[in-house]
């Protein structure tokens, strides 16, 4: 990818520079755009487990399931 960009770089032709410009822009965001999913499904996973764990430990506390998730208390538990 270096060797490329400094290809790019030393090409006189105006056209070449140009399409070679917007190759790179839309591997940028293509990549920008990948992070942005990954970071988006480890936050939901986050979520998830932390809610998994609220529930047993109501069980572990209660003795049973919770009947709804209202009494999860997850907004204190996220602290």
């Amino acid at each position: 990818m270096v060797g490329f960009l400094v290809d790019l770089y030393k090409k006189s032709n105006k056209g070449i520079r140009l399409t070679g410009f917007i190759f790179i822009f839309f591997f940028v965001a293509t990549l920008a755009s990948f992070a942005s999913i990954k970071t988006s499904e480890y936050l939901a996973t986050n979520l998830a487990n932390k809610v998994i764990a609220s529930i047993y430990n109501y069980k572990k506390i209660n003795g049973q399931f919770p009947s709804s998730v209202d009494l999860l208390n997850l907004d204190k538990n996220n602290n």
